[in-house]
C-alpha cells in the first residue's frame, strides 16, 4: 500500500502507477512488500 513511500525509494513512475490501475508486476510487488491495499484493488 501506500506504506511503501516511506520505506522503500521507489522510481517516480512505480510511484505514479501505484494507484490500483498498474500493471501486473506493480500490483503483485505492491502486494507482497506494502500489504497489498493498491495490489488487491486489481
Amino acid at each position: 500500500g501506500q506504506v511503501g513511500r516511506e520505506r522503500l525509494p521507489l522510481p517516480p513512475v512505480a510511484m505514479r502507477r501505484r494507484r490500483g490501475r498498474e500493471p501486473f508486476p506493480f500490483s503483485y510487488l505492491s502486494n507482497s512488500f506494502f500489504g497489498g491495499r493498491e495490489g488487491r484493488r486489481l
